[in-house]
């Protein structure tokens, strides 16, 4: 049985953190991760939930938004946005990808347009009547996005005319070689190594599972 990966991806701020926001994942409520992470950095402010969406799977919705958001990043999960437009970001291309028509979304007061309900029909596809161009367009967008994350994942592995089964194949071959290389890297301790293969680990399963998401 696949493991169920369904959660939170959230925006939140810190008074310490001048016109900068976290931007992560969590399983559980968000405001309960702000607890957490304000007891654990006791020497800094509260965390403070702005804004948080239900995903279906939060290891792919994270990648994606810290992709999606990569101009904007400052140090790991720290980006230089205003929590309006990152949220807006996150909102659209959430829907795109995971086809989400009525999303469940938080917004906190820092988000100043209370009677917004977003609706991605309405932004994309208002100019469009006829159903069957809308669903069209829906899945060349889904794919299209599709495509450039997975690219982004494995731009030295993906190889163009590469069925999804061999490309998985091919992935999982990857993996094998890089825990072999890793293993190595962890007796020598030689940690930028060690960042730069689990990254590379990280992305290839990510793009297995975005594979097979799409075959099922």
């Amino acid at each position: 049985m696949e493991k169920d990966n369904k959660g939170y991806i959230y925006i939140m701020s810190n008074p310490e953190f001048d016109s900068k926001v976290k931007i992560g994942k969590s399983s559980k409520i968000p405001h309960i991760r702000a607890e957490q992470l304000t007891k654990q950095t006791a020497t800094i402010g509260e965390f403070i939930v702005e804004w948080y969406m239900e995903v279906p799977d939060y290891d792919i919705a994270e990648t994606i938004a810290h992709y999606k958001l990569k101009e904007f990043n400052f140090q790991k999960e720290y980006f230089k946005i205003t929590i309006l437009e990152a949220s807006k970001i996150l909102e659209n291309t959430f829907c795109e990808f995971f086809k989400i028509e009525q999303p469940i979304i938080f917004k906190g007061e820092k988000i100043t347009e209370h009677n917004q309900t977003f609706k991605l029909k309405e932004d994309l596809l208002h100019k469009h009547s006829n159903t069957d161009n809308k669903e069209k367009i829906f899945v060349t967008i889904q794919e299209n996005l599709f495509n450039e994350l997975l690219e982004y994942f494995v731009n030295n592995i993906q190889e163009k005319g590469q069925s999804d089964i061999e490309k998985i194949k091919c992935l999982e071959s990857a993996i094998r070689g890089s825990e072999s290389v890793l293993k190595d890297m962890r007796e020598k301790n030689n940690l930028e190594k060690i960042e730069q293969i689990e990254k590379k680990i990280r992305g290839a399963e990510l793009a297995i599972k975005l594979l097979k998401s799409r075959n099922k």
